[in-house]
């Protein structure tokens, strides 16, 4: 059979040639190939269209009470396989009757998605609409079309009759009304008004569009029985007029079965064909211009065939440029060819089969360029027509719609020669899928070249956007976009939008996905914080389900969305839970293991300090068994070589004091742990133990501690071990620690017999030398504790001072200001006197009185200039004690400098000479009181640096932001490793009860306080201190 099909490929390829047209052109009897598809009858409606979008046109065939077929064309040598079931489209598979029938079926991407979905158009419960999910398989969507009461629907028109970019369906119907379902642009139809003028009561069988009077939107043709025809004029909403012409078709009731628009004479229009059930085809010529207007003609081969006629497939099959006529009937199926004028050769090609044709369709089926023929047939086998034109004399287009329907359902394609030929007219094509009766094609032009290497072509899509595509060469394919760019990406994602937005289950989807994150975001927040999971945890998790969901989208792709992701959902709690509960479960053992692990380390910390081995061993013992791995333990000391002795233990031992083998030994020195079976005396401790720790340090052992794991065969994690081990190496310390101890006991005792002294008076003599060094430390520690407590005295004494200078000045204040009053009015009275020694005749006696009152008048000069000068250094006294009481204010440094220097004037001897440069003197906020007390200290100290004699300096210079006071001595300097401490507390190279050291470290404190620095550098000859004071502080700054 494989043989006979490839030689009668072969035949067709290299066996006819283009001599003559009119008789070597045959295509219906000579190149039937049997084999192509499985054995079909019971045929009415057939789709040649590419589903899968692989490239090759599928055939699906609407079986009028069969289960319908669908094949797919893998392109190979017996291209079509039988993929019905696979994809779920069969059609109504019970027991029909005589009420349940399936017709007629049309191909279009209703949703806008780009695969093309199928209308089965049927009586009683058979009509569908399958909606293309890919890859073969087709979900039922039957109810979103929305139909109520009973359907009887013949055929589905994929049209957009409101232009709104969705495809709508017209459906006829036999027993009643016809129904238009407007598309609402999220996958859902609801039935709409299509007529206001007449009422629809015909049995309608076939449907056609074509924009008839040329404004933009679809018009419609529907053929009737036992009723006129009707011709639907589109007012561009999708309401329709039934447009009254003196045509036969639409005057009689002649029982028509299908119609056909198509521009038979390349004038640019759509001429139109109407197939009669009496046997007749009625031919239409287009004469409309600013008025609809058709003529009938009769003068055409195919006029009266004499069957009845069922479909007319109208496709330039010899690629000449002229649209060729294909007729199925009940008898001989027909092909007439197309003159070349606009006429049909009265010859035609035929099968010569009488047999009950009704859907036929055109595709390219073998990829050569031109268009191949299915007819379904209802009383025989259906059967595939090869093309013979072996040709490139062809140009196939594709429009993609962005703004329209994607299919560009609608679309007028003008051809025209190439400019620089003169753009002559060539013919006018509409972009279609309805085709002959109840049948559908591919939304592909397929233009004939004729003798024309290249054309010029004018695309007008139904959204009004024009294309004008040049030079487009003949045996190529193309495919033309309404938009391009970013403006094909705006209107297809505003298309995607508005059809997601509209559906219910794109909220319920987006609900779902956001519980989804909701669910994951707080899963992996609570694995974050509580269980705390790492990095690698998380993203394994994350790829995990990502891999779940692929799966499930993969598995479950026939399945909707929400099914789906509800599964996702609940698999995802599902497994959240069980998680929990094993993270819980992981969570108390961790916290548990930490507690043990806290309680190990303190009893390491403290283990230190157990100077009985019998407490220390049952310590370690207690804690140990706290391990939820560890049931028993018992910790071994060495009680002399090669031998142990148990001195706690938690649970029954067999030996209490054995010896080890030297073999073991040296594996208990060499290794941290050892299992069961690698020490054979763990038997005689007990059967339970079955790990070992040795209790060592360095190479010395000092014990064992055996433990009883619940999980002999698998070790406590690593972490546990490293603890136990740091436990007992602790243990190891401490014993050596106490066994020490005791030793020295030990041997303090035998000291006292004098037939060992000699033996240890070198230990002895090295221990005392120990204790004198140690006795030199404590000494020297004792002399630095005696100076401190010097200074703190020397301190306290100051602060005394402090107090007892306030309390004497302020009790000297009052006599010595009662003085300086009285010597004033003694003053007075003298000078009073002085005015009344002229009344005194007796000059002798005058001259005395006058002489006494004279030195009178010194003494009290004297006296009053002594007691002026008490009372200021009482007052600066007063001052000085008064200095941490002092309040924030605005103050002048020449103030506080003149203020100490009153305060050293009895410091200043006359072979000390004073500077001072001011130059600068703003005012500026700070704690004069201490300021005073810094100024003070460093003058003291230059002072005291200079023994008496020697230059102070004392100058000011300020900035915008601060003010650098310099006090400068040349006296002998500071030597370095002092300048680094001299603002420590305590800090001082002054005998005892001559200083605290803690004027500079109080100093540099105020300084600091006023958030500013306090530096010095030192030489021999000039030591400078530098004090550097902010100018712009605004308030008191914080104490703290």
């Amino acid at each position: 059979m494989l043989l006979r099909l490839l030689f009668v490929l072969i035949i067709f390829r290299f066996g006819y040639c283009d001599e003559g047209r009119k008789f070597s052109f045959s295509m219906l009897q000579s190149n039937q190939i049997t084999g192509m598809i499985p054995d079909i009858d019971d045929a009415y409606g057939v789709s040649f269209r590419d589903l899968n979008q692989d490239g090759h046109p599928d055939i699906y065939f609407a079986c009028f009470r069969n289960l319908n077929r669908l094949l797919i064309n893998n392109g190979g040598l017996i291209p079509f396989v039988d993929r019905t079931i696979y994809s779920g489209t069969g059609g109504y598979l019970m027991t029909h009757g005589n009420t349940n029938l399936e017709l007629g079926v049309n191909v279009a991407d209703y949703d806008n998605d780009g695969k093309p979905d199928i209308f089965l158009a049927g009586w009683g419960k058979t009509h569908k609409l399958y909606r293309n999910l890919g890859r073969v398989t087709f979900e039922d969507a039957t109810v979103n079309l929305n139909m109520q009461g009973k359907v009887d629907a013949n055929q589905g028109l994929w049209v957009d009759v409101n232009n709104d970019g969705f495809l709508d369906l017209y459906i006829t119907d036999e027993h009643q009304s016809n129904r238009l379902l407007l598309n609402q642009q999220n996958g859902f139809f609801n039935e709409a008004l299509w007529t206001e003028t007449f009422v629809d009561n015909a049995v309608s069988q076939g449907a056609s569009n074509c924009d008839i009077d040329n404004d933009g939107d679809s018009d419609i043709y529907v053929s009737n029985w036992f009723a006129a025809d009707y011709l639907l004029i589109n007012d561009g909403t999708g309401l329709f007029t039934k447009l009254d012409l003196p045509l036969q078709t639409l005057t009689d009731s002649l029982s028509t079965n299908s119609s056909a628009f198509a521009d038979i004479d390349n004038d640019g229009d759509s001429d139109l064909f109407v197939a009669g059930n009496n046997g007749y085809v009625y031919f239409y010529e287009n004469k409309t211009d600013s008025v609809i207007q058709f003529t009938a003609r009769k003068d055409h081969p195919f006029y009266n065939t004499g069957g009845r006629v069922f479909g007319i497939l109208f496709e330039d099959f010899d690629l000449d440029g002229w649209l060729d006529c294909f007729i199925t009937t009940r008898g001989e199926n027909r092909l007439y060819l197309n003159r070349g004028d606009g006429t049909f050769f009265n010859e035609y090609d035929s099968d010569k089969k009488a047999i009950y044709s009704t859907g036929s369709s055109a595709a390219d089926v073998d990829d050569d360029g031109d268009l191949d023929i299915v007819v379904a047939n209802k009383t025989d086998n259906s059967q595939v027509y090869l093309n013979p034109t072996n040709s490139n004399r062809f140009i196939k287009l594709t429009f993609r719609g962005v703004k329209s329907n994607r299919d560009a359902i609608g679309t007028k394609v003008y051809f025209y020669t190439p400019e620089d030929s003169g753009s002559v007219f060539l013919g006018y094509r509409e972009v279609n899928v309805n085709t002959s009766y109840l049948s559908s094609k591919e939304p592909q032009i397929t233009f004939g070249m004729g003798n024309h290497k290249s054309v010029m072509i004018k695309a007008v899509f139904p959204s009004g956007v024009e294309l004008i595509r040049e030079n487009r060469n003949a045996g190529n394919s193309y495919v033309i976009r309404e938009y391009r760019g970013v403006l094909q990406f705006y209107y297809s994602s505003l298309t995607t939008l508005k059809y997601l937005t509209n559906r219910s289950d794109f909220w319920l989807n987006t609900g779902l996905v956001l519980c989804i994150i909701i669910f994951f975001t707080a899963y992996l927040f609570l694995g974050l914080r509580r269980y705390h999971w790492t990095a690698f945890n998380v993203g394994f998790q994350l790829s995990l389900w990502f891999l779940i969901s692929l799966f499930l989208f993969l598995f479950l792709r026939s399945a909707a969305t929400y099914t789906i992701l509800v599964t996702i959902l609940s698999l995802a709690v599902f497994s959240f839970f069980l998680l929990t509960l094993y993270s819980e479960h992981f969570l108390r053992s961790r916290r548990k293991r930490d507690s043990i692990r806290e309680l190990l380390q303190k009893l390491s910390d403290r283990i230190i300090n157990i100077h009985e081995n019998d407490e220390l061993a049952r310590e370690v013992v207690i804690t140990i068994i706290r391990h939820p791995e560890i049931k028993d333990a018992w910790f071994y000391v060495m009680s002399a070589e090669n031998r142990i002795q148990l001195l706690y233990g938690s649970g029954e031992v067999r030996e209490k004091d054995f010896e080890i083998s030297g073999l073991e030994f040296q594996k208990i020195k060499n290794e941290n742990i050892l299992t069961g079976a690698e020490l054979q005396f763990i038997e005689k401790i007990t059967s339970d133990a079955n790990h070992v720790i040795p209790v060592k340090r360095k190479d010395t052992v000092f014990g064992v501690i055996a433990l009883n794991m619940l999980r002999s065969n698998k070790a406590i994690n690593q972490e546990d071990i490293e603890r136990l081990i740091a436990v007992a190496s602790q243990s190891a310390i401490a014993i050596e620690n106490n066994n020490y101890i005791k030793e020295t006991a030990g041997l303090i005792e035998q000291l006292t017999s004098a037939k060992i002294r000699k033996q240890y008076v070198v230990q002895l003599e090295n221990t005392n030398r120990e204790l004198d060094e140690k006795n030199r430390e404590l000494n020297r520690l004792f002399t630095e504790l005696r100076d401190k407590e010097a200074q703190l005295i020397q301190s306290e004494k100051m602060a005394s001072l402090g107090q007892l200078v306030a309390g004497i000045s302020h009790e000297l204040n009052n006599p010595i200001s009662f003085i300086y009053s009285n010597m004033q009015v003694i003053s007075e009275y003298i000078q009073e006197l002085s005015h009344h020694l002229s009344a005194i005749h007796d000059n002798d006696l005058r001259d005395k009185i006058n002489y006494v009152l004279k030195e009178l008048n010194e003494t009290i000069v004297d006296s009053s200039n002594g007691s002026r000068a008490i009372k200021e250094i009482v007052q600066d006294l007063k001052n000085f004690s008064r200095l941490d009481q002092a309040e924030w204010k605005e103050s002048r440094l020449s103030e506080m400098i003149t203020t100490c220097l009153k305060m050293l004037r009895p410091h200043l001897t006359s072979q000390i000479t004073v500077d001072v440069d001011l130059k600068d003197d703003p005012s500026f906020l700070c704690n004069p009181g201490q300021l005073n007390q810094v100024f003070l200290n460093l003058l003291t100290n230059a002072c005291q640096a200079l023994k008496d004699q020697g230059k102070i300096s004392i100058s000011a210079k300020a900035d915008k932001e601060h003010i650098f006071v310099e006090i400068m001595d040349n006296g002998p300097g500071i030597p370095e490793k002092i300048v680094k401490k001299i603002f420590d507390p305590f800090f001082t190279t002054k005998p005892v009860n001559q200083g605290t050291g803690l004027g500079l470290s109080i100093s540099y404190s105020i300084i600091k306080k006023h958030q500013g620095e306090l530096t010095v550098t030192s030489n021999p000859g000039k030591t400078l201190f530098i004090v550097k004071l902010p100018l712009n502080l605004e308030s008191q700054p914080n104490d703290k």
